[in-house]
């Protein structure tokens, strides 16, 4: 039980991190398309 509540919080920080890089991974897409259409477009 000991070593599965150990595995939980490590897993916790770990599964944080990724969600924050999709996220932020996301945003600079977004970022990246908003920018190439308004090129495009003036």
């Amino acid at each position: 039980m000991n070593i599965y509540r150990i595995c939980i919080y490590e897993f916790i920080p770990f599964l944080f991190l990724v969600s924050q890089e999709l996220l932020f991974g996301i945003l600079d897409c977004e970022f990246w398309i908003c920018g190439i259409a308004s090129l495009y477009l003036f």
